[in-house]
């Protein structure tokens, strides 16, 4: 359950387009059309694939020139549809993996797959590359889901490929009318649909058991299987949370008011379109579909449209880089949560709690990057996906430049490092000569080339030739740049001089090293211009250690010399590269070196724990590592999170902080937290076999308690009350309403319920929600009673009692002004003016005839009772009254006639109890109850009176109210030797044994 965070604010002034020391690189796709370029994917190589909503598809090398490999020539273009997003298939560049790519675009088919807006589809494609590994087109497709698409916009927005195991992460727009209430819309409430969620499934299709709440193993590639969440409007952009199995991070875009971001866990409703942000959408809040759809997934961050952050939210991703200290953003950083808006313009950060169920640090409204200041080179541009560069840095497609952008800090940018400068002379006689430069960049920045030939001439070439004019000796310089840094380097240079030949002798350059394996090169140097002489070779190393996915930094070796290098592979730790540079100088001082790279042995570390805590290895966040076979890996984790006690490791260590030498194979180890979910968990069977595997770690929930996520349920704990479990339908209902933080930790495991019919759980409940309990059985489902409803359905015996079995979860009746339950038997029904009243039987029916709490009788004010007497049942109402007994059945009285019933005291009165309801007379003037002993007339204009006996039947013998007397104007009253009652136009008597009846 997230804590939201609503901001209310205007954006204020034009701030910085960026803060100091930041800036953003650019980097060419090839795309040319205006507002084209809507996605893209780095290849491990530090290139990139770009993809245009047009259709086109192309790839830019690492050296920044991009070329055009697939056009797709069945798009449906308009609005917002098109081609949408192209990520990498899982293990790209892995041995033996055929590398291929994941895109969503939305092609144009007719009816029945399509309709006037073309067919959403999903599909791998199979990426062909040249000699050179360079990427050179798409082949066949492989289409894993489609259906059709209903609107020009929010279709199939995001994929994401799970770097654990290859599943995909899909989410899909409502593919409804955003100028008006669309009842289509609704599609992302309901269970078999496609539409307003995220779906999780694997390669084929099938959704994924242990993550999504109603899969069917049967039914594997349903709907309701591949749902993993639901009630979402357009989730465009979104990730996985690096360290938070299962947890996605996404926004939401609004549709008038307000715009979200949302940690989406699993099984989460998300409330569109009964909610926006955190309140009800007016025009869909009263339909039917939206009844009880509570607002329980909150979006962690909301923000109104006229605060001027933007109305088109985009996901973004956590930063992870090391820091200011390994060249990547300064330390406060890490961990941020950076996201956009695409119509504001703006990106945006924000710090969240470790379990991302509150933000601790607000974004700004101004953003972090915006289109503010006069420096166009630092202005953000329209961001519509955000992804990691390779170096860890924040990169971003621009759509209104069609560039790749990506956000650099100086002050931790790294120089490039030139690898090798030299050059060879083709023909001394014409003084022709060969230049050559190779260099690295630390943080793969796009690198150029700028040659001083040192007789006033250059080139930008990476590797020019250059004809001198005079021999002599020249001083060539090459400067290599990263955009902010550069590096540069001499080569002296005699264009009439033959260049030395040096010949490197290396192992293959696929063998690998683990640490303290001998790493041996052998080199020999010879010049044309001195035969017979072997020349000195120096040789010189550096070790490049990347530390993490994005923390890489050098390592300068010790200089030697002789025809051999010979070291052992160092125990450096994580993934390091030795750098062999062998170096010789002939007479005329002419220089020439050859490089070559010992790579290691890797082998994938993965650490995990059962508490969700940070894991640290080698000193840099996360979980999963490549490390050098043999190098000694630090491994940590806190002694103590969230509650949760760091127990051992999984191999049997004891201390949290260890240390693993690399084996020489792919090693996994779990750190193991006890805690009391968990201690119970493992020393019960039965629960177990109840509730399957842990599928996510356990977190604390604020204020409330802490909570374990199983295949089949969930445990939830607080000091108060205990550990306990919840399943089946009744945890779908709890979920449904709120969760713990509406109706508290469960304060039972599910249990029977009195009488045995059915399964129920209690529940601590809150302040606002006291009491809470969930009933079930299988022909009324899993239903809420709480409150002062719940008190008094205890009262009646709960489901062993009159009631039965409640078959909804408390709501408001239709005019709110009261909550009700219905049950099997009657409903319970509250208001702050009646409190909590049962009504059951034949009194229910009965007051359902006449429209319940809407009909005259309005609501209830006592539960049903017995009357004194004990001969019959009665529930009183704000309108009336309904009495009932076998003989009479369930008669209600109202009004006037009620009043005066009352007043002759009620069912012990000469009438006794009522035998019809008020009724209107034949005249059509008044009003009239029968009882058991006789019957009160009502009239406008002679008020309520009874009538009853001999007088009462000689009344009706003669017409009732239309005989020549009229109404009753006094009830019966004694006279000198019998009875009297009047009437509007005379009056009947009973005296000495003898009816007389007197017509004025």
């Amino acid at each position: 359950m997230a804590l939201p965070l609503a901001l209310t604010g205007p954006s204020g002034t034009a701030h910085a387009a960026l803060p100091t020391g930041f800036q953003i690189k650019n980097y060419p796709t090839g795309l040319s059309s205006p507002y084209d370029l809507v996605d893209f994917a780095y290849t491990p190589d530090n290139g990139f694939f770009s993809l245009g909503k047009r259709g086109r598809v192309s790839w830019t090398s690492p050296t920044g020139t991009p070329r055009t490999i697939f056009q797709f020539n069945d798009l449906t273009t308009e609005n917002d549809l098109g081609a949408i997003t192209i990520v990498l298939g899982h293990n790209y560049g892995a041995a033996g993996v055929t590398p291929s790519v994941w895109i969503v675009r939305v092609r144009n088919v007719g009816a029945p797959l399509g309709g006037p807006y073309g067919e959403n589809i999903l599909s791998e494609f199979p990426v062909t590359l040249n000699a050179a590994g360079e990427p050179t087109g798409l082949g066949p497709e492989r289409r894993v889901l489609w259906f059709p698409n209903r609107f020009n916009t929010h279709s199939m927005d995001d994929v994401v490929v799970d770097p654990r195991d290859g599943t995909l992460w899909v989410s899909v727009g409502d593919s409804a009318d955003f100028t008006r209430m669309d009842p289509r819309a609704l599609d992302a409430q309901r269970r078999d649909s496609p539409y307003g969620r995220i779906m999780h499934m694997d390669r084929t299709g099938a959704g994924i058991a242990a993550t999504n709440p109603d899969f069917d193993p049967a039914n594997s590639h349903a709907w309701y299987s591949k749902t993993f969440a639901k009630g979402l409007r357009n989730p465009f952009r979104m990730s996985l949370h690096p360290t938070l199995p299962n947890t996605l991070l996404l926004g939401d875009v609004g549709w008038n008011t307000t715009e979200e971001q949302n940690v989406v866990t699993r099984g989460g409703n998300y409330g569109w379109p009964c909610w926006e942000g955190n309140d009800p959408t007016p025009e869909y809040r009263d339909l039917a579909e939206c009844r009880g759809v509570p607002n329980a997934n909150r979006p962690i961050l909301t923000y109104p449209r006229s605060a001027g952050m933007g109305s088109s939210s985009v996901g973004g991703l956590i930063y992870q880089g090391p820091g200011a200290t390994g060249g990547g953003y300064p330390s406060s950083y890490v961990g941020s949560y950076f996201f956009a808006d695409y119509s504001g313009q703006k990106i945006f950060n924000m710090r969240l709690n470790d379990t991302a169920t509150a933000v601790t640090t607000a974004p700004a409204a101004a953003g972090f990057a915006n289109n503010d200041g006069g420096d166009a080179s630092r202005r953000v541009g329209v961001p519509v996906s955000l992804k990691y560069a390779p170096n860890g840095d924040i990169a971003y497609a621009d759509l209104s430049t069609n560039q790749v952008r990506r956000i650099t800090y100086a002050s931790g940018n790294h120089a490039p490092s030139i690898v090798t400068a030299q050059y060879e002379t083709i023909d001394p006689a014409t003084l022709r000569v060969r230049f050559s430069a190779t260099a690295t960049d630390l943080d793969a920045d796009l690198l150029t080339y700028r040659w001083d030939f040192g007789d006033g001439t250059s080139s930008t070439l990476q590797n020019p030739e250059k004809t001198y004019q005079t021999n002599g000796t020249f001083t060539a310089r090459v400067t290599v740049s990263d955009g902010t840094a550069s590096t540069s380097e001499t080569v002296t240079v005699r264009p009439g001089n033959r260049t030395p030949v040096l010949t490197l002798t290396t192992p293959p350059d696929s063998r690998t090293y683990a640490v303290g394996e001998e790493v041996r090169v052998t080199a020999t140097a010879t010049d044309e211009d001195e035969p017979g002489v072997s020349l000195p070779i120096k040789w010189t190393s550096i070790l490049y250690h990347c530390s993490g996915e994005f923390y890489c930094h050098r390592h300068p070796g010790a200089e030697t010399t002789g025809n051999t290098f010979s070291e052992l592979f160092t125990n450096h730790g994580d993934d390091t590269t030795l750098e062999i540079r062998a170096e010789t100088t002939d007479a005329a001082g002419v220089t020439v070196y050859k490089t070559w790279n010992a790579k290691p042995k890797l082998r994938a570390l993965t650490v995990t724990n059962n508490a969700g805590a940070p894991i640290s290895i080698n000193g840099t966040l996360g979980g999963t590592r490549q490390v050098t076979v043999g190098s000694d890996a630090g491994i940590s984790v806190p002694a103590t999170y969230n509650g949760a006690t760091f127990q051992r490791w999984s191999d049997g260590v004891t201390s949290n902080s260890r240390t693993l030498r690399m084996p020489d194979a792919d090693t996994a180890l779990q750190a193991r937290y006890s805690s009391a979910i968990m201690d119970r968990y493992n020393a019960t069977p039965a629960l177990r076999t109840t509730l399957g595997a842990a599928v996510g770690p356990e977190v604390e929930i604020p204020g409330v308690g802490r909570q374990q996520i199983f295949e089949r349920g969930h445990m939830y704990s607080s000091e108060t009350a205990g550990v306990h479990e919840v399943h089946g339908a009744i945890l779908a209902t709890y979920l449904a309403q709120g969760g713990a933080a509406r109706l508290g930790v469960p304060t039972s495991d599910e249990r029977d319920t009195p009488g045995g019919a059915g399964k129920m759980n209690t529940f601590a409940g809150t302040p606002a929600n006291p009491n809470p309990v969930i009933y079930w059985k299988p022909t009324t489902g899993a239903q809420l009673v709480m409150g002062s409803i719940q008190a008094q359905y205890a009262t009646t015996g709960t489901t062993a009692g009159p009631h039965g079995f409640p078959r909804n979860s408390e709501g408001p009746t239709p005019d709110r002004r009261a909550l009700y339950n219905d049950f099997e038997n009657g409903g319970i029904y509250w208001s702050g003016a009646t409190g909590a009243q049962s009504v059951y039987g034949a009194i229910y029916g009965t007051w359902g005839r006449y429209g319940w709490e809407g009909g005259h009788l309005r609501l209830p004010t006592t539960s049903e009772m017995g009357t004194p007497n004990g001969r019959a049942r009665y529930n009183h109402f704000e309108g009336g009254s309904i009495y009932f007994s076998p003989a009479t059945g369930a008669r209600e009285i109202r009004g006037s006639i009620r009043a005066k019933w009352a007043g002759l005291g009620w069912e012990t009165s000469v009438l006794r109890l009522p035998t019809t309801d008020e009724l209107g007379t034949p005249d059509r003037v008044g009003r009239f109850n029968h009882f058991e002993g006789g019957s009160i007339y009502w009239s406008p204009g002679t008020g309520a009176w009874e009538v009853h006996g001999l007088i009462r039947d000689e009344w009706a013998r003669r017409g009732w109210e239309r005989s020549s007397l009229g109404y009753p104007t006094s009830d019966e009253f004694a006279v000198p030797g019998g009875r009297r009652s009047n009437f509007q136009r005379g009056y009947i008597e009973w005296v000495n044994g003898r009816i007389n009846v007197v017509v004025r």
